[in-house]
């Protein structure tokens, strides 16, 4: 075998140990959150609450703030109340980001809506909370520039 072949030979062997390597990572590693930079633009209140459900709304206790754009005009809340979808995670002991609009309701203005990620071919957006995982707050925090 020439020089040149067993390169060659090298090269394939490191090339299929290497799609070996990638696909055990895909398998074994978790999906990652991806959040959304329109969604947390769109938003007027974007938290860290942890989430008690009741129904079709949630009792959400908030714990961090990233982002509050009536922060001008009233205090942030401690205790918010959500509209929640049956189609959105069961809340557990773990807090959750909550990106959210505020309903534009005439008998109360401080029930929130999750924001919808906002989509180019204006079909039908898709809304959903977030797990707080390091990604999720580091994601968080470089879009919206908060510390």
């Amino acid at each position: 075998m020439s020089r040149s072949q067993g390169v060659f030979a090298g090269v394939v062997v490191l090339a299929i140990a290497w799609t070996g390597w990638l696909a055990y990572m895909a398998k074994t590693v978790a999906k990652p959150f991806v959040v959304s930079a329109p969604q947390l633009h769109n938003a007027t209140l974007v938290v860290v609450a942890q989430v008690t459900v009741q129904g079709e709304t949630a009792q959400a206790k908030i714990i961090k703030t990233f982002k509050d754009d009536m922060k001008a005009f009233r205090p942030t809340p401690l205790t918010i109340k959500v509209e929640w979808s049956s189609s959105f995670p069961v809340p557990t002991d773990e807090p959750m980001l909550l990106v959210l609009i505020r309903k534009q309701l005439p008998d109360d203005a401080s029930v929130y809506e999750i924001a919808p990620i906002p989509r180019l071919d204006m079909s039908q957006a898709y809304a959903r909370p977030y797990p707080y995982t390091d990604s999720v707050r580091i994601q968080t925090e470089r879009i919206l520039g908060a510390r």
